[in-house]
């Protein structure tokens, strides 16, 4: 009898045991965790959760591409570890993260990261000089209209820029400028104006000329367009650079990238003495960085750009060594397709774009005057704009940059004309004593809350 009442105890005590391992599966996942925000900057996050069965977490396709995770996993609590990347697209990003287990409702976690915000305080400016002088200029204007004409020197004992200086960008903390007559690439820290490193392109090319031309600042390189050496790719923690990517052509001119693509205007051909003969754009994956296709356009594409809605444009500027009644003109094209869908029915030399249009300058040599036109980019419809500078002194422009919706035209003689895309002049800077003026560029500081 005794034997019998130990039994009947012990199989109570196993069915109750067994009961309490059969509870409900559950995760606590607390509504405040359910939805986070995370740092602009790359860095990790970790949330606590409860659960009495083994969780598991995925981040959704939404997200992969800046967010990942990974779980500790234990009963008191695990923890799901979220690692996100630096937000350097403009906008706010948002993922989803899904915590499943057996048996238990999916849960979401949506992760919010906003950009790095800046503020812009100036502008560079850049003149190229005149060829074999070795006098081209960066030079500052602050937020309130102070002009530094020399920065660069200023900043650097006097020392000179380079010669003929084609092109300058800002990536980073940092400002290229490349100097087409000295075969240079001048990296320059942008806030102090010191130089941190000067890169020789003819050596990089066993003292052969390379002519760097243009640079494009993406995926954390530097690309540099060369008229014999393809495109440069410049490492910009080392400060040098590392390979060339070969081209179809040659004389390779403005590059710009647009989502997963780089896109060089090839001008000439190397049996071309003096550049003209090329028709194509080049097209290179970020992701290979070798030219996959061309893009077939009109004699000497020069000048390339896109507008806010993915549109190509490209300006062509003719054979100079055939002659004929064809003259500079402005091409859009549909990357897609990789055709031009549209000619303007204007000459166009040089081109800048804002976020509703684009700015054309061309200068008539039958009547010695510059003249520009206003390009409405969704309807492609085209009016004056400003049809001669003289009243603000200026009789011959060099080019034109566009900097957050506001307009800079450069003289030949080194002057500067800061207007509104409406057409109201807002600012004159006489000449630094350089000639033509060729680039503005704008300056930011981060405004950025860690």
């Amino acid at each position: 009898m005794k034997l019998k009442s130990i039994t009947i105890s012990l199989i109570a005590a196993a069915t109750l045991f067994a009961c309490e391992k059969k509870e409900t599966p559950q995760i606590n996942l607390p509504d405040e965790q359910k939805q986070i925000v995370v740092s602009a900057f790359a860095g990790e996050e970790t949330i606590n959760i409860k659960a009495n069965t083994t969780p598991n977490v995925n981040v959704m396709d939404d997200a992969k591409s800046w967010l990942s995770v990974n779980i500790t996993k234990s009963l008191t609590p695990s923890i799901i570890h979220l690692n996100f990347t630096q937000n350097d697209t403009g906008d706010k990003r948002v993922g989803s993260i899904i915590v499943t287990g057996e048996n238990v409702e999916p849960q979401t976690i949506v992760v919010a990261q906003y950009p790095r915000t800046f503020k812009q305080n100036g502008v560079l400016t850049l003149h190229e000089g005149n060829w074999n002088q070795g006098n081209s200029k960066l030079g500052f204007i602050d937020e309130n209209n102070t002009v530094t004409p020399n920065f660069f020197g200023d900043n650097n004992n006097g020392d000179m820029l380079g010669d003929i200086t084609t092109d300058v960008i800002n990536y980073g903390a940092k400002t290229y400028v490349v100097a087409n007559g000295s075969e240079q690439i001048q990296v320059i820290n942008t806030l102090s104006g010191k130089l941190l490193a000067s890169i020789n392109t003819k050596k990089y090319n066993n003292d052969q000329k390379v002519d760097p031309r243009y640079a494009l600042g993406t995926n954390g390189k530097v690309y540099v367009t060369t008229w014999h050496k393809g495109l440069l790719v410049i490492d910009t923690t080392e400060l040098k650079i590392i390979k060339d990517i070969d081209l179809s052509e040659a004389y390779h001119e403005q590059i710009v990238a647009n989502k997963d693509n780089i896109y060089v205007a090839n001008s000439g051909r190397e049996t071309d003495p003096f550049g003209g003969a090329g028709t194509t754009i080049s097209i290179i994956p970020i992701s290979t960085e070798i030219e996959s296709e061309t893009i077939k356009v009109p004699s000497n594409p020069n000048r390339l750009g896109f507008d806010k809605n993915g549109k190509l444009y490209v300006a062509t500027w003719v054979n100079y060594v055939i002659p004929n009644d064809d003259d500079a003109m402005l091409h859009q094209i549909d990357v897609n397709t990789k055709k031009i869908i549209h000619t303007f029915p204007i000459s166009v030399g040089k081109f800048a774009i804002t976020d509703n249009n684009i700015f054309t300058y061309h200068f008539s040599y039958i009547t010695s005057k510059p003249y520009t036109t206003k390009i409405d980019v969704a309807t492609n419809l085209q009016s004056d704009y400003n049809k001669t500078f003289s009243a603000y002194g200026i009789e011959s422009l060099y080019d034109i940059s566009a900097v957050n919706n506001t307009l800079y035209f450069l003289a030949n003689t080194g002057a500067i004309v800061k207007a509104s895309v409406d057409g109201v002049l807002m600012q004159t800077y006489p000449t630094n004593g350089t000639l033509n003026g060729n680039k503005v560029i704008p300056i930011y500081t981060e405004t950025t809350v860690r």
